[in-house]
């Protein structure tokens, strides 16, 4: 999925709401794409943009997964293997954390429940993520 696709897609989101501003003057919203089983979420330099994905969470039923292949549903085990360089961090008892730097801007964290990825979380996502035919 280029940046162009991601931004259409954001541009589909329902606003959780109204655009608010961080401490480093940026103004951030996010919003739900329910049928795709997403969340975006998006920044830009005034309340009124331009705005610019800055991270897509894949949940639930999400049909989309990582350039690897990585995909919600996956064992441990087998993201271990599409991402070996993740840096493992063990958040609780039944949830754990592996993050993956995919260059100096983009990142992935892949979170499990029970051995399972059960979310994933992309920063600056341009190009790591895809759809289910590849494209």
């Amino acid at each position: 999925m280029s940046q162009a696709e991601v931004e259409a897609v954001a541009g589909r989101a329902r606003p959780d709401g109204p655009p608010v501003q961080d401490s480093d003057g940026r103004w951030l919203w996010g919003g739900d794409l329910p049928a795709d089983s997403r969340h975006v979420i998006v920044e830009g330099p005034t309340a009124r943009g331009p705005w610019t994905v800055s991270f897509v969470t894949l949940l639930g039923r999400s049909r989309f997964k990582t350039k690897a292949g990585l995909k919600i549903g996956m064992s441990r085990a087998k993201a271990e293997k599409l991402y070996p360089t993740g840096e493992y961090d063990p958040h609780g008892k039944r949830d754990e954390i592996t993050i993956v730097s995919l260059s100096a801007e983009e990142s992935l964290l892949i979170l499990y429940e029970d051995g399972r990825v059960w979310r994933l979380v992309l920063r600056n996502p341009r190009d790591c993520v895809m759809n289910d035919r590849g494209a």
